[in-house]
């Protein structure tokens, strides 16, 4: 390249607040720094910038999770041409363009600010479609992007080995983040240190794989890795429409969902269709519908918070491992629900406050409607102050280890269907023996588990508590609470989510 034309390329660059830069220099590899432009941010200081964000691991869980499968950016094709461009807030579509012009394996740095990006006649802000990209505010700061007039939908994530970390897309009416494509799938996508804020009125949709591939026998989306995410004010928090997806880790993510938009699929995260599922400290508020609904196999929800939802707290399909969760202030049918024939289990977690004082209705409910033997586990955990009590249908094996059952509205514990027959558990003295002579498991307590303040939500149990030391040690637990204290502090770990310090 002539060193007038590297001139004026310098000029059409510095205009739209864009430079370039390549490891530990500064400056695209095989093109020459303008006169003037500062030393740019290497990639090497941006991987040890993110050297302590949460990535997938091994967790204990009697799911079948394939651990390999999920993206890891310490490992993965994510930015691997070591080539840097860097933009500044300035005129309009400064990101748009530097999107345009980058090459496989490339990225992004945004220097925090405000952005305006898209055009009216794209309603798109942003469009991904370069594998191996990487777009990133620089270290310590954030990327707040807007749209421009006309703009509805945020980022679109179209290509494979895609990394976003540390932006902020306020004001799309439309939707936050799209993933995948129509006619392939996309692998390997991480979404890290990412808000998806909307206004409280209308239909959003917060971070959603749009594409159907079922009739292609293929994934929209294969492998993503959602970290320090929040969605706020969405109608649609977290979803996979119709999929498949598969190999989707969600950690430290929370999903505020308005109550505003409404319908039985207004839910705070779902899947309609995928496998190997890890949520991981996950919190869901707010829906109009379920707080995570998982048409899935191979699921665990570990450490997570679903709340003041206005139908199911938790729902798998396809079977699961629910782990160190509380989920209360739910209603509809129930607040746990088990459908189809697998094996679910329910690990030192809280139920509580499900449609309670609004009605009767279950609280946890496994194949309902569905024929077909469904093994269910329920140990170390504690169901409080709800509406109704358990129903399981008939062929489901059900095991209780060591649980408290307390504060059922119309005092029923458990409503089975046995060979056809139809029978029922109500509390008083005799029902947790009769209940342990039935086979239906050992360690049964029917008293008030002693919580600080539950209708506050502070589900720590007090001094003195019968919840406390009364665990069983299960296999596949894990050596933390939901907090992170060591889950054997005593001569047994006690029940529910959190240990007594």
């Amino acid at each position: 390249m002539s060193r007038q034309r590297r001139g004026l390329a310098g000029v059409v660059l510095a205009l739209l607040g864009v430079s370039l830069g390549c490891p530990g220099a500064g400056v695209a590899q095989g093109e020459p720094a303008d006169p003037g432009d500062a030393p740019g941010i290497s990639a090497a200081a941006l991987k040890a910038a993110d050297r302590d964000l949460p990535r997938p691991r091994r967790l204990p869980t009697v799911a079948a999770i394939d651990w390999e499968a999920f993206p890891n950016d310490l490992r993965g094709a994510f930015g691997r041409s070591g080539r840097v461009i860097e933009v500044r807030p300035g005129k309009p579509g400064v990101i748009a363009a530097a999107i345009a012009r980058a090459r496989r394996g490339d990225t992004i740095v945004a220097h925090g600010g405000t952005y305006r990006e898209g055009r009216g006649d794209d309603h798109r802000a942003l469009v991904i479609q370069t594998d191996g990209l990487v777009l990133r505010a620089a270290p310590g700061q954030r990327a707040r992007i807007l749209p421009r007039s006309g703009v509805n939908r945020g980022l679109e994530i179209q290509a494979s080995n895609v990394m976003v970390h540390g932006l902020d897309l306020v004001g799309f009416k439309d939707a936050g983040i799209g993933l995948g494509r129509e006619d392939h799938t996309i692998s390997h996508v991480i979404i890290s240190d990412v808000r998806v804020l909307f206004s409280r009125s209308g239909w959003h949709d917060g971070i959603v794989a749009y594409p159907d591939l079922r009739a292609l026998g293929k994934p929209a989306v294969n492998g993503l890795l959602m970290r320090n995410v929040l969605v706020e004010n969405a109608s649609l928090g977290i979803s996979c429409n119709s999929g498949p997806c598969r190999s989707w880790w969600l950690e430290n993510v929370t999903v505020r969902n308005a109550a505003s938009g409404g319908g039985s699929g207004a839910d705070a995260i779902s899947m309609e269709e995928g496998e190997n599922v890890v949520l991981v400290n996950a919190e869901s508020t707010g829906a109009t519908a379920d707080g995570i609904d998982l048409k899935a196999k191979n699921v665990l929800v570990m450490n997570s918070h679903v709340h003041h939802v206005t139908r199911n707290g938790i729902k798998l399909w396809r079977g699961g491992d629910i782990v160190n969760t509380l989920v209360h202030h739910t209603g509809a049918d129930s607040a746990l629900v088990f459908k189809d024939p697998a094996r679910y289990r329910v690990l030192h977690s809280v139920m509580a406050f499900h449609n309670y004082k609004r009605g009767p209705s279950y609280n946890l409910t496994a194949g309902y409607d569905t024929k077909g033997r469904l093994d269910v586990e329920l140990t170390n955990s504690i169901i409080y102050n709800t509406s109704g009590g358990m129903f399981f249908s008939d062929n489901t094996k059900l095991t209780i280890s060591s649980c408290i059952f307390f504060g059922m509205e119309n005092r029923n514990v458990l409503r089975a269907l046995v060979r056809g027959r139809e029978i029922e558990y109500q509390t008083g003295p005799a029902t947790a023996r009769a209940m342990e002579r039935a086979g239906l498991g050992t360690g049964i307590l029917l008293v008030d588990p002693g919580f600080v303040a539950p209708e506050r939500g502070d589900f720590r149990l007090r001094a003195g508590s019968p919840a406390l030391n009364r665990g069983v040690r299960a296999a596949l637990s894990p050596a933390t609470d939901r907090n992170g204290a060591p889950r054997l502090l005593g001569a047994a770990p006690d029940l529910g989510p959190l240990e007594l310090e």
